[in-house]
This record gives C-alpha cells, structure tokens and sequence, in this order.
C-alpha cells in the first residue's frame, strides 16, 4: 500500500451554491462568535425541517453507565455477585451497602462501567432499567442538507487553506514576543506600542491575516462540532467530507487542516479549538481511521513546528510585560492606557530596543512545538497504521522529522529550549509493546528479502552485511536518522561568554534526549528479538549489521573534516589563553566543552552500546580476538580502525569532562542514571566502557592514548585535570560495571549472563548488601537506582547471589559472596556516600577499607583462576607499570591533588604491581616510598594524609597483597547487656574514660545523652487492666501521656550535630530536624549526664522539657492540671518520663539496659532532685501537687510512692534508698533487682549493710509486672485475630465498611491512590481528604484518637503507612508477605493470589514493639535518612 496513492472523492464545485465572499463575510466585523446554529440556518439552511432533523438524530444509548475507567482511577469489582463474569463498577455507580461482607475488591484494570448490563437489582439506581432505543427513523440525512453542509465546510476550509499559507510564508519574519504583545496591546488599546511596532516591521496586515485565520478556524470546527455531537449519521458525514480533495490541492480536506494545525495553535492571537476531541469522535467511524492513520505518518513533520528565538539583551522584558497583560486580560479595565501612561512609555521604549536588537546577529534559540493532536495520534496508533509504519518507510515523514530535529541539535551557538520528545515518545511505546515484535520483524524480512531464512541459521557473510538494505528496516532506518547532523564549530565571530547559552540547561535536556533515544534503540532491539522467529544466530548476525552501519555512518559523518582536540585548541588560542583570572578561563571552558558536547554523538554511544554487547556474548580470551573479528566485520585494517576509535575515545572524554566541569547535580543525575533518571541510558557507563575497550584492545598504547584525550580537553587548572584523569581511569578499572549497564538490556530470555556481566552483578549486589545486611527486593531495586545501576529484565539473575532468611522473611548475601565496599562505586553520589560509610562505621569495618575499599583487592585474588576479570586484568597489567605508576607518582608530588580518588588511584597501582610486576616493585621501594612520603606531606586533607600514611606502611612491607592485621577496626559500642553489677554511679565516673561518638575524643568532665521525647499514642483500644490504669489516669491527673526514646551514644555538649537541612524545616517538629550522628535516632532535647550539673544546666533542660511538651500538644493539659503552677508543671513531666521508663524496665530489661536506660532513669531522678532543691530555694515556695499512690498494689507504685515521698514532699535520700533497697530485695521478680539497684545507684555495701525491720508485704502476683511481661504477645495476638491469616481475609473484613468518613471511598481516588485501615482501632479511611478539614483524613484520625500517632494498613497494597502528626510515610514496608523473595506485590497479581500473601510475624513484631514504644516518629526519621520517597511533612494524608 503506497501512501502517495490515497484516493480523494471528487466534488462538482460549480454545484457550490456559498461563494468565497460569503466567508469573507462572515469573517469580517465580527466582533462576537456566532453560535453553531446561527450559522447553520444563515450560511447552510434556513429550512425548519433540516434544522428538526439534525435535532431528532441524538442516538439514544443503552443505559449502561459506560463511564471510562482510566489508569489510577477507583474501579470495582464482586466476585460473590458476579463470579467470573467479566464485569467493572466506577466508584459512582458501586454501592457498598449492597456488597457488605462480600469478595469485593478495588481493580487497577481500565475500561468502561458496566454498570446496567446486568439484573436491575444488581445494578446501581441510575442505571436499574434496561431500555433500549433504537436510532431515530432518519438514518440518512436528506442529499439536500448533506450538500449543503458538504458545500459550506469545503469553501470555508479553501479560503482558510488560502490564509494559512500566507501566514506560513510570513510566519518566521516575527518573534514570538512580538506577536504576542501586538494582540495584547490590541485587546487593551494600547496603540502606542502598536504603532511603533508597525513603524519598524509592518506587523498589521500580517496581525489581520492571523485574526482572520482564527475566525475560519473556529467557524470550521465549531459547526463541525456541533453538527457531530452525539449525532452518528453526522459523524459518518463529516469523515467523509474529511476525506475529499480540497479545491486547488492535491491532498485531501483533512490533510490540509492537519498540515496548518500546529502553526494554528502556535501563531493563534488566542487559543485555538482543540480539534482531538472532534478526531476521536469521527475515529469511530472505522474507515475513517484507517484513512488518518496512513495520513498522519505521511504528514508527521507537520505536527512539529520549529520556531526560532533571538536572545536579546531586552526579550525578557517584553516577556515580562506579556506576562503581566496575560494576568489582566480577563478584567480588561477600558481606561488601563490612561492610567499607566507611564509603564507603557518605558514598555514601548524596550520594544525599540528589541526592534533594533533583532536585527543584529544574535544567538539564537530553538524550539520544537508539537500539535496538541499529536498526543492522540501516539496513544490511538493500532495494528493499521504499525503496518503503514512497516510498509513505507520511504514514505513515511517520521523519519525525515527526526533526522531534522537532530541536526537542529548541533547548530553552533543554538540552544533548544524545548525538545521535540513526542518524536521518541511516537516510538517509544510501540517498542515496548509485545504488539509490534512482529512488525519489527516484517522489517526486517523486507530488509533481506530471499536470504532471510540464512540469516537466521547462519553465520552472515560479510557481503550479506554489507549490502544489507538499512532503508527497508524500521530500526537500521531509525539509526541512519543520526547521520545527518553536521558537526558543531563556532562561527569566526566575536565570543560573549557571558551572554550566549545557558549551557547548564542545554546539556542537561541534551543528555536527556540522548538518553532516552539511546533506551528506545534497547527497546527496539529487544523488540525485534523477542519476537517469535527470532533465533540466536538471527541476533548474534543483527548485532553485527548494526555495528557495522553504525561504524560507517561514525567513519563517514562524524570522524572527517578537523578534529575535536585541534578545534579546542584552535578556540581555547582564539578565546581563553589569554584570559588571566582563572574563574573566567574556565567558564569560557566550560561554554566552550558545551558548544562542542553535541559532536558526542548518539551514534557514538550507540557503538559503544553493540560493541560491549558483542563482547559480552562472544567472551573473547585475548584481545587479538576481538581486533581479529572487528578487523574482518568493519572490512578496514587494524590502523584505521584504531583512528576512528581514536576520535570516538577523544568525543568520550570530552563528554567525561565537560559533565564533571559543570557540578550540576541535574547533569549528573542524568548522566550518571541516578534515581529517576534510572531508565534511560546510563550515558557515563558507555564513555568509561569505550575507555576500557580502548586500552584492552591496543594495550600501551591505548593507555597513553587515554592521557593525551585527557590532556587535549586542555583544562584550565592542572588539579581539576589530574582528578578527572584519575577518577575517569578509576570508574574504568574498578569494576565491569560499564560493559554490564552497557549490555544488560539484551539479557532478558536467557537462562544465564554472561561470566563478565555475572562478575559485574555479583559485584554490585556484595556492595549493595554490605550496606544493607538484609532488605527486601523492593529496597534492593531502589539501591540499584540509587547507584546509577541497571536492574536485570530477569530477576532470577539477582537470586544466584541471595537467599532469602527463613527468620525476617529479607534477602541476604549466600554464605559464598563476602561482603565488599568500592568507594568508586558511590564517586558519583557523593550523599550516598556518606551515607554508606557512616553506615560501615557502625559495623566495625576496617579503617584501610573505607579509605580504599576491598573490591579490587578481592578480584586481584581471584586473578589465577580461569575466566576470572579478564579485561580488568588486561587493563591493571598496562597501567601497573613501572613507568605509569613512578610518572604518575612524580606527576602528583609536582602537582598536588588532595582528592581521596586520587590515592586511591595510586592503591590500586600498587596492588596490580604487586599481583603482576611485584620484583619491579621491589626495585623501586625506595623511590616510591620517598615520593610517598611527599604526598602525605604535602597532603591537605587528614583523610588523603591517612590514606597515604596507609601506603607507606604497606609499601614498605609489599603487604598489599596480604590479609594485613595491623590496622586497626573502628570499635562498635560493647554490649551492654554483658556487664553485671555495674552500678549507674561507676558508668557515669568511668565516662572519662569512654569516648565521644561524635568526635572519638574522651568525654571527661561533661558529657550528654540525646532523647526523644513524644506524646505517647492512645492505644485505649490495647491498655492495661482498668484496675491498674486509675492509678496513674484519673480525674487528677492522666500520667501516661508521655513517651522516652533514645539511643545508647554519648556526646560532648557540642558535638551533636543537627541536621543539615534544619533551615528548611522551620514549621516542622524539632525531632524532625535533629538525628544521631552515629546512628540517626532522632532526638529533641540533650540531657546533661555528667556528675556535677550547675543549676544554670538544670534550668535549661526544664526548659528543654517544657519546649518538648509543648510542640507535642500537652501545654494546655499541664496547665490545667496544675493550675498554671509552673513548678508543678514541671515536676508533673518528670513523673510521666519516669513512669515511662520504668514501664520500659519491666516490658523489656535487656532492652533497657541495652539502651542505656539505667543512666537515663538515674539521671532524670537526679535533675528531679535537684529541681526541687531550686524551688525549695525559691522565694516563691509553692505546695507540691499531691500524687497518691497506693503501695502493695504493685512494685511500680511503691517506687513511684518513694520518690513522691521522699524526693517532691520531703528531700530524704537515705529513706529514699532504705524503701527502694525493701522493694528490690523483697519482690520475687529477680531479673529486675540489679537494674533497680543500678538506677538508684545503690551500692553492694549498702545491700549487705541493709536490715529491713518493717518488710514490705508484696502479693505473691503484681498484676501490672505480669501485663507488662505479656504486653508483646499480648498486642501480637490481638493483632493477629484482627488481621487474618491472610490479605484475603483482611481485604474480605475491611474493605466493604466504607470510609469512617465519607461513609464510601473517596471519588477523586485517582489522586489519592490508596484506602487505608487504622489497625488500632479498625476504621477505615481513603487516603487524603473526604470532608473539609485542615489535615487529611489519617493525620485527623490520629491527632482525634491517637494522640498523633498511628499505623495503617493498605486495603490495595497491603503496606503500613506510619503517621506521627504532621509527619506522614507512606507505603513503609510490606507486611503480607508470599513466600517468593519478596518479588510479587499484592497490587501487581490477581485477586485468587491474595490468599497466598500471609501475614509476615517478623514484620508484626517490629509493629507490636513500635506501638508500645510509641516509636512510629523514630520510623519515620529513620525512612527520611535512608529514602525520602512516600514522606508528605505536611498532615495532608
């Protein structure tokens, strides 16, 4: 099917009964729209009974709800009602009252309603009755009013045609700014400026043609419109009217309007109708669409319109005032000229200057508008406009759209300001889709005609690939669209650094665009092989064609003419020499790397990509083999290919270095394939890739040839050169992570990777692991985004290096693959990397370890087994020379360069030299031990001194080979738990001899301990026996309101570091903003630990206290309480912090003392102490609060009676201690008695001294020590009982109660995603808002009941959202769980899977301890520290 062949139907115009000055008329003077059917009766027919017809034509429908269901948007179904009939209720239509305790379940399928297809009583009541209508008795319009309509629609389209070309011819004679102040000034009547504008580019009569357009345009497609609404008759008319010849044209009605759409929209005064609802709805019409498919591909070019931008000094300014016009135009005031006389002066003064400037030669910008219908066209693309695609390659605009738009990429001195990416997105989804294999396929087999069938079974002969017809292939023709593009250079003209580009954005949208081609090539390539014909033999022959048609296109369009390094340094003498101030020298750099960046080609990276592929299958032994098989398939000597790859290299580390000059984290997350930009195409790995190939495969020769690449970039500073040299070399040699995100894409079928990509996965994974410990896979994926690394298409990859723990239900390492760190690996993500050594500081890892990392030192033991890292091999055998590491050596101690890469760099020299030239090494120890000892002199940084001093030990023994036991492991806190009879008064005396954890120093005198303090969450639901509770809740006092969290380190006052960001978080909590230098517990107040406090220090921490209580919502309670009686006050929240912890004590004892808790009691009731010392002193004496605590109940009340006693009524100490010694020694609970003895720093001696006369009587059972002994399985089991065995049965349980709000799900669903159940007390919520309110549904629940903080549980994905008031995580972790590593999600399986995910214990237990602890806050900050994703601070969940 040829598209040039489209038959048109054929009109007898002398039958047009409307002549063209009809339409003028009806253009002319028209000061308001005239309604549809105003111009119905005037223009097509005034007769009643055409305009009766029209109006009794509406098709009466089924009354089924038919309501769309789009992606993210609330759909139901019930399979107790339905069963498995295929059925679908939008949310409007689904009544859960009618589906109580049914299997009924949220759906993430699209399509439409079904809703009055069914029984009434199974329907909803709008849609109960099941009438059917048949269409109206006309089911063909009269030939009379068809012709007229024909008529009407056909002229006015002609003389719009007319104008359209008249503006087209115009249109890029005037510059946006321009126009769009010109009708601004119109509407306001602002005729200065008009006639200024008209004085210098006589815009007027090209304004007019553009009023006059927009007039034709509205007339067409409003009638057209109106006419087809709901009207199939009409409908089926106007596609065929679209499918006529238009006067004077060789292309059809539709053609016509659809080439002059997009220069419509973009020069339009106003906005034009949108014409894809009126596409869509005549789409129906079946014909019809197969017609615009075939006429979009062949007019595809005319979807886009390039539009050219002078940057001129003055533009932003007139922008500026557009703006300011655009922002009024809506209450235009009549007098606005008058009034601002003025500001149009000044405005009308810039638009001559503007004028001026536009006819200087300026730097011009570019940008690609893209037809509104575009969108559609992409989306509604089938079967049959994927076989036009297929069919007419030659024919077909796309093509020749996109070889444009890249060359339009490498203008010199031109910026595109907004890339055409519905060109990539045009091919983006049909690759992806399993529709299009075959396609791809029936490309391919045009491509080899009668040797497809060989091409399949045999390896290609090199004529087969030479006379391959990359024309007739859609993915050899979409690569030869890249070689069109010229190279980049600067024009001969004067050089304004400052005022050209924004390089910054331009290289970011460019590695963008770069990227994403580069991951559409993959899916294209994946595409193909996965169809059904395809073969091993077929890929392995396809790779190979496409290597060479890319080769050639490099060899023929990118590598001629002058090279890269001989224009830098043609433009660094012109431009940058003789600059002096080094700041300014190396921003020309930097524009000037950027001015050349597009000569990097995307074929270059496309290269790099096949060639790393095919090295990764082939798995060649030597390098001779693969020069053998390059020289044979790229049919040009070893020489010529060595100088073409030379200048690919140069565009490589051009690339490198123009992205590490920029320090734009936007560049490189983009570069690098960080986080969300981990998609793409990681662009970093190909230019670090081809190094690698480069020196495997021409040895020395190209290592010196890597040197002499770096140095041609001629860098304006000798110590940025040196450390992109050695950070490049080292992101080359660390590991094989290069070739593996090169060439991963392919691997999705097969069983097994390839030794080189399963070396460089095992690698990544004993990385990511060593961080972890364990994780899930969810968290593994996020790592491997995080690290700039792909995940593999076929998971089982993943799972020949993990196992999953039977205990936590997590992965981990098998026992086989120790644990490794690479700090090259993380070089990229500089955060990340402080992260991950904090993280391996904790675990004790060695001190040489996190300076240089143990990878390399792993690979180099493996080195004599077969097959093991043979292209690190090679490479570390050439850069270990003497002479590579004595030059580089000299090189640093002349130019110092303090960067840690760099002695890392030289580590692995030494530990390749000692593997591969180790009597070399020996023969020179004393020359690289002096120039050793200079860099550690030199050094400027402790780190680097450290690193070096490392060396010199090393290198004085030649141990960098040996498992070296000389340095010494940074020491993890000892366990707590071990020590026995420690009392809290010696812990806190040897604190001189314990270490600061912020700054290793001794604590000495004053040391102090961070604490969390929170208002403690109201589990009524789960509390203590009601006989116990009115003790400490009453109508005197609640004294369980306050909750104790910390972590057991220690600080000097002023080592506690705050957050980084704490500037920024002015409105929220303050243990939000505050975490544990060491291991990130949040804190909010620092209680001072040492043995003497000054009352200055205890004033302070009562203020610290009062602060506390204060941000948590307990002011007004104490204040009432206490009857705004300060002093009480503050002894109130020391009793509450004391009953909290002594809860803790009996909950857990080893977690108390673990914690250090035993110190933190022991101080808190000595800061009581010396509180109440302050006040006795105090003019202004008050009567303590009395607090009645009935002894004998329980052990915790006759503490708590001792210390109202003896410390709030009476300062007694020594009775304090006597009624304390009788408690301890006289209940029957042992564990508890030594920690009781710690906390009140009650001595042995005093034990053994200690006579009891009036023995405590204590029940054989204490009723509140046992609930607290059972208080865990307690929770679990209630929990337990709540949830199911299964998400089937939670589902079934909660999912049909309706929001405790809405009494529903909320409608607007789509934006919120995610109907949650507070466990605690079994209601239901939607996500976000149901009812006007300052805070979202789950914030307001548990502010209202739970005192701020809550758990909930997902009723579609089955995760815990945590809330601590106004801090919210959502999705935290998983806790059903299908024993399958963790891959499947509730969400992404069917329904009859759910009863297979159970609920994960481990994963209740951490719940259970969170809601005892109140530690749903601490969770939180530990998720923000680890990944911020799913954290709103707001309280809008």
């Amino acid at each position: 099917m040829n598209l040039q062949n489209v038959e048109f139907k054929q009109i007898n115009f002398y039958k047009i009964m409307m002549s063209i000055l009809d339409v003028e008329q009806l253009c002319s003077n028209q000061t308001q729209p005239i309604e549809p059917e105003q111009i119905f009766i005037k223009y097509i027919s005034d007769r009643p009974d055409h305009l009766n017809f029209w109006k009794i034509a509406i098709k009466i429908e089924k009354n089924v709800c038919n309501q769309v269901i789009s992606q993210g948007q609330l759909a139901f179904k019930c399979s107790t009602c339905f069963g498995g009939t295929p059925h679908l209720f939008c949310s409007q239509c689904f009544n859960i009252e009618r589906h109580k305790n049914h299997n009924c379940y949220y759906t993430a399928i699209t399509g439409n309603c079904s809703c009055g297809s069914f029984a009434p009583e199974q329907n909803c009541e709008v849609h109960q009755t099941l009438k059917e209508q048949n269409l109206n008795q006309f089911e063909v319009i009269p030939a009379d009013l068809a012709e007229k309509i024909e008529q009407f629609i056909m002229t006015t389209s002609s003389v719009y045609n007319q104008v359209m070309k008249q503006i087209e011819m115009q249109w890029h004679n005037y510059r946006q700014a321009i126009m769009q102040l010109y009708h601004l000034c119109q509407k306001f009547k602002i005729s200065q400026i008009q006639q200024t504008i008209d004085q210098r580019i006589n815009y007027k009569d090209y304004y007019n043609l553009l009023v006059k357009s927009q007039c034709l345009h509205q007339t067409i497609f409003n009638i057209i419109d109106w006419l087809t609404k709901d009207r199939e008759v009409f409908q089926n008319l106007i596609a065929n009217i679209f499918q006529n010849q238009l006067p004077n044209c060789t292309y059809s009605l539709y053609e016509s309007l659809i080439r002059h759409q997009t220069l419509q929209e973009a020069a339009s005064p106003e906005l034009p109708f949108f014409i894809g609802n009126i596409i869509e709805r005549l789409a129906s019409n079946s014909n019809f669409f197969e017609f615009i498919c075939k006429v979009n591909l062949k007019v595809f070019s005319s979807l886009f319109l390039l539009a050219k931008n002078a940057s001129t000094k003055t533009a932003d300014t007139i922008f500026d005032y557009v703006d300011l016009l655009n922002e009024q135009q809506n209450n235009i005031d009549p007098q606005y000229a008058n009034k601002n006389k003025k500001k149009i002066e000044e405005v009308n003064k810039n638009v001559e200057t503007y004028l001026q400037e536009l006819q200087q030669d300026n730097f011009t910008s570019y940008s690609y508008i893209p037809c509104e219908l575009i969108t559609w066209f992409r989306q509604s693309t089938n079967e049959i406009a994927m076989k036009a695609l297929v069919d007419n390659l030659d024919q077909i605009q796309v093509f020749d759209l996109l070889e444009d738009v890249y060359s339009q990429l490498h203008v010199p001195l031109g910026e595109m300001q907004c890339y055409p990416w519905e060109v990539i997105k045009f091919f983006g989804p049909k690759f992806r889709s399993p529709q299009f294999d075959q396609f791809n396929m029936i490309s391919l087999k045009n491509a080899l005609g009668t040797d497809y069938d060989k091409f399949k079974t045999q390896n290609a002969d090199l004529n087969l690939i030479k006379n391959f017809d990359y024309g007739k292939c859609l993915l050899t023709k979409l690569i030869n669209c890249l070689g069109k593009a010229s190279l980049s250079n600067l024009p001969n003209k004067p050089f304004d650094y400052k005022f050209s580009m924004n390089e910054d954005v331009d290289l970011k949208y460019y590695i963008h665009f770069e990227g994403e081609f580069i991951k559409e090539i993959e899916n294209a390539i994946i595409s193909l092989f996965c169809d059904s014909e395809s073969t091993p033999q077929l890929e392995m022959n396809f790779i190979s064609v496409i290597l060479v048609q890319i080769y050639q296109l490099i060899k023929n369009k990118r590598n001629f003419g002058v090279k890269l390094e001989t224009l830098l340094a043609q433009k660094f003498s012109q431009y940058i020499d003789q600059e002096e101030d080094s700041s300014i020298k190396l921003a020309k750099a930097r524009k000037m790397y950027c001015y050349f960046i597009k000569n990097a080609s995307i074929l270059d990276k496309l290269f790099i990509k096949i060639l790393s592929l095919h090295l990764s299958l082939k798995e060649y032994s030597e390098p001779q083999q693969f020069l053998d098989f390059l020289q044979s398939i790229l049919d040009d000597s070893i020489q010529v290919i060595k100088q073409n790859f030379q200048q690919i290299l140069q565009r490589c580390i051009q690339k490198f270095t123009t992205v590490w000059t920029m320090i734009d984290d936007n560049v490189d997350q983009m570069y690098y394939g960080l986080k969300e930009n981990n998609l793409r195409s990681k662009l970093e790995s190909l230019d670090t890739a081809f190094g690698k190939l480069y020196i495997y495969l021409f040895g020395e020769e190209g290592m010196l040839d890597v040197y002499k690449a770096i140095n041609n970039m001629l860098l304006p500073d000798i110590t940025m050169q040196c450390s992109i040299t050695y950070l490049y070399l080292l992101r080359m040699i660390a590991s094989d992570l290069d070739i593996y995100n090169s060439s991963i894409f392919y691997f999705s079928k097969q069983e097994c990777l390839p030794t080189i990509l399963h070396q460089a996965l095992q690698r990544i994974l004993q990385i990511i692991m060593n961080v972890e410990g364990q994780t899930t896979f969810q968290t593994l994926q996020q790592r491997f985004e995080e690290f700039g690394i792909t995940f593999p298409r076929k998971k089982s990859f993943v799972f020949n290096f993990l196992e999953l723990d039977e205990n936590t239900k997590l992965l981990k390492l098998k026992s086989e693959y120790p644990p490794l760190y690479d700090p090259i690996i993380f070089a990229s993500n500089s955060e990340l990397k402080k992260i991950v050594l904090k993280t391996l500081q904790q675990k004790g890892t060695e001190n040489k370890t996190l300076l240089f990392g143990n990878g390399l030192y792993s690979n180099i033991k493996q080195y004599d087994q077969e097959n093991q890292y043979l292209i690190q091999k090679k490479i570390l055998n050439y850069l270990s020379s003497k002479q590579n590491l004595i030059d580089n050596l000299q090189f640093l101690s002349k130019y110092n360069n303090s960067e840690d890469e760099t002695a890392i760099f030289i580590q692995n020299l030494l530990l390749a030299a000692s593997y591969f030239r180790i009597e070399e090494l020996k023969s020179n120890k004393i020359l690289i031990l002096q120039l050793l000892h200079k860099l550690h002199q030199d050094s400027k940084s402790e780190n680097n001194k450290l690193q070096y001093a490392l060396l010199i030990e090393q290198s004085k023994k030649l141990s960098f080979l040996q498992d070296d036991l000389l340095f010494t492991k940074i020491q993890a806190k000892p366990d707590q738990s071990q020590m026995q009879q420690n009392t809290v008064i010696n812990s806190i005396q040897q604190s001189n001899q314990q270490q600061c954890d912020g700054c290793k120093l001794q604590l000495q005198d004053k040391f102090c301990i961070p604490l969390l303090l929170f208002k403690k969450s109201n589990n009524k639901h789960l509390s203590m026996p009601e006989t116990l509770i009115s003790q400490l809740n009453n109508q005197d006092h609640n004294l369980l309101q306050i909750s104790v969290n910390g972590c057991s380190h220690y600080y000097h006052p002023n080592c506690i570091m705050l957050n980084q960001q704490q500037q920024f978080y002015n409105q929220l909590p303050g243990w939000y903003k505050q975490v544990c230098r060491l291991c990130n517990h949040p804190f909010n107040i620092q209680m001072p630990s040492h043995k003497v406090i000054s009352q200055l220090e205890v004033q302070f921490f009562n203020k610290a206290l009062l602060d506390s209580v204060n941000e948590n919502g307990l002011w007004e309670y104490l204040v009432k309480s206490n009857q705004n009686q300060h002093q009480n006050i503050i002894i109130e929240i020391y009793i509450q912090i004391i009953i909290d912890l002594l809860q803790q004590l009996f909950i857990d004892t080893k977690r108390f003392r673990d914690l250090n808790r035993t110190i933190v009691l022991n101080q808190v009731i000595y800061l009581l102490e010396q509180t109440i010392m302050i006040y006795q002193s105090s003019l202004f004496k008050i009567q303590p609060k009395a607090y009645k605590f009935n002894a004998g109940i329980s052990i915790i009340f006759d503490i708590l009676n001792s210390i109202n006693n003896n410390i709030i009524i009476t300062q007694n100490k020594l009775q304090l201690k006597k009624e304390i010694l009788s408690v301890a020694l006289n209940q029957k609970y042992d564990q508890y008695r030594q920690t009781l003895l710690d906390i009140f720093g009650i001595s042995t001696q005093e034990v053994q001294e200690f006579q009891d006369p009036n023995k405590i009587q204590i029940e054989e059972s204490d009723p509140l020590i046992e609930y607290y002994q059972k208080i865990y399985e307690k929770f679990q089991e209630r929990l337990n009982t709540q949830l199911g065995e299964n998400f089937a049965e939670f589902h079934k349980k909660y999912f049909t109660k309706g929001c405790e709000l809405c009494k529903y799900h909320n409608a607007q669903f789509e934006n919120n995603q995610d109907i949650l159940v507070c466990v605690i007390c079994e209601k239901v919520f939607c996500m976000k808002q149901c009812i006007r309110s300052k805070f979202g549904n789950l914030n307001q629940h548990a502010i209202q009941e739970h005192s701020g903080g809550s758990f909930f549980i997902s009723l579609i994905t089955g995760q815990i959202t945590l809330i601590q008031h106004p801090i919210s995580l959502h999705s935290a972790f998983d806790l059903f769980y299908f024993d399958n590593f963790g891959v499947e999600k509730i969400n992404s399986v069917a329904v009859e899977k759910w009863s297979k995910f159970e609920t994960n214990q481990q994963v209740l237990k951490k719940i259970v301890e969170l809601i005892i602890y109140s530690q749903y806050g601490i969770t939180i900050s530990n998720k923000k520290l680890e990944n911020s994703q799913g954290i709103t601070t707001d309280g809008r969940l």
